[in-house]
């Protein structure tokens, strides 16, 4: 994923294009899921925290001002849906919250792991 075509896809999703959104959440659903089952340890709330950060990023993806900042952005908004899940009383209370995981472990690398 070359930042350039990032920033292309993020400035033909602000216009409105259905297929941009698409090819951004074709791109970007594995890390947002990762990034979620890495905050809450639970596949269930790890999807839906993905969706809910996903819906919120594609509604408001007209005020991020920098499109090759995509990728990170849609990080913050998937970590702050899944903590706040995991607060309110996800099934799983004994997981620890994403902050405390292994910081030389990436969630994707933790979740093909898990997989296999």
């Amino acid at each position: 994923m070359s930042k350039d075509a990032d920033r292309e896809l993020v400035q033909r999703a602000k216009r409105g294009d259905p297929s941009a959104t698409g090819e951004l959440f074709v791109r970007y659903w594995r890390a947002a899921r990762a990034v979620a089952f890495a905050s809450t340890g639970e596949w269930a709330a790890a999807e839906d925290a993905a969706s809910e950060g996903f819906c919120e990023a594609l509604s408001c993806i007209k005020t991020l001002q920098d499109p090759r900042s995509f990728p990170s952005w849609l990080r913050t908004i998937v970590i702050r849906k899944a903590q706040a899940a995991w607060k309110k009383g996800s099934p799983c209370q004994s997981i620890v919250p994403y902050k405390l995981l292994d910081p030389g472990e990436r969630p994707d690398e933790r979740l093909d792991r898990q997989e296999l």
